[in-house]
């Protein structure tokens, strides 16, 4: 069944359609997009990113594991034990997406930060 979100992000709301296949292009799409921007920064700002981006391709790839091996219960208690583990998945990738989200926040304020002081440099030593 598919369900309705809203997305809130730079652009404003987006309500979607939500589908297991959506949300995979998606994620490909987002990591796409990810993997130019780091192809196009500084080095030392890269390979953090790079490292954190490894860790969560691990990550994805257990859960789509166990995903595989819950897709095949055929009882009940299988199936319970499935959706208990998509339930579970789903609120910490959720945790996570905030935690990043608010780290995401305080490294613009520190960039905005950082610039206004280069720009009040440039003002002092011209």
């Amino acid at each position: 069944h598919p369900l309705s979100a809203h997305l809130v992000g730079f652009r404003g709301v987006q309500t979607i359609c939500l589908t297991p296949t959506y949300a995979v292009n998606h994620m490909n799409s987002q990591r796409t997009s990810f993997d130019a921007k780091l192809n196009n920064i500084e080095e030392s700002v890269s390979a953090q990113w790079r490292k954190v981006q490894e860790s969560f391709d691990k990550q994805v790839a257990t859960a789509r594991r166990k995903t595989t091996e819950l897709k095949a219960a055929h009882n009940l208690a299988e199936a319970e034990d499935r959706a208990a583990y998509y339930e579970d998945y789903a609120e910490i990738a959720a945790d996570f997406a905030r935690l990043a989200a608010t780290e995401a926040d305080a490294a613009m304020l520190s960039a905005t930060e950082a610039r206004a002081q280069a720009e009040s440099l440039v003002k002092t030593t011209a």
